[in-house]
């Protein structure tokens, strides 16, 4: 006959709402991509997804500034040439915020020369189109490492 002492203590119920499963798993970065070319956009958020982060995708810089500061991302992927708010303007907005400026940014853009002057300086990262899928990959690991350190 087994005493109290030895019964097994049974686990506290998850929270309301809360998935039992996702509860005892470490949360996954999240990765926020602001790019307008649909195709390129697929390819990054595959990517990325493969590779076990969450990412939400946009396709311009005002709704990229938005969504970053709804979501607050671990990081960014950003292109430069979009409409409505360019990558740069959406990049400024990003730094000046207090909720936001903290986030990294990997500029990933045709026309590197577009990301230059105090710009080229609010960035942690600047790769050149196209991508592969590896220098995206190692990028996103080396600016997520780097921001768990500070």
């Amino acid at each position: 006959m087994l005493g109290l002492a030895s019964m097994p203590v049974p686990a506290a119920p998850p929270a309301q709402g809360e998935d039992p499963i996702s509860a005892t798993r470490p949360r996954r970065p999240l990765v926020l991509v602001v790019e307008d070319q649909e195709e390129t956009r697929e390819v990054y958020t595959a990517c990325l997804r493969a590779e076990g982060w969450g990412v939400e995708a946009t396709c311009d810089g005002s709704e990229g500034v938005q969504r970053a500061l709804a979501l607050r991302p671990d990081a960014i992927v950003m292109d430069l040439e979009m409409p409505n708010l360019d990558g740069n303007g959406a990049i400024r907005q990003l730094r000046w915020n207090a909720d936001t400026k903290a986030i990294p940014i990997i500029v990933v853009t045709g026309h590197v020369e577009l990301c230059s002057g105090p710009e080229a300086k609010m960035v942690d990262r600047i790769l050149k189109k196209p991508c592969m899928n590896h220098e995206l990959l190692d990028a996103m690991r080396s600016v997520l490492t780097s921001a768990k350190m500070e």
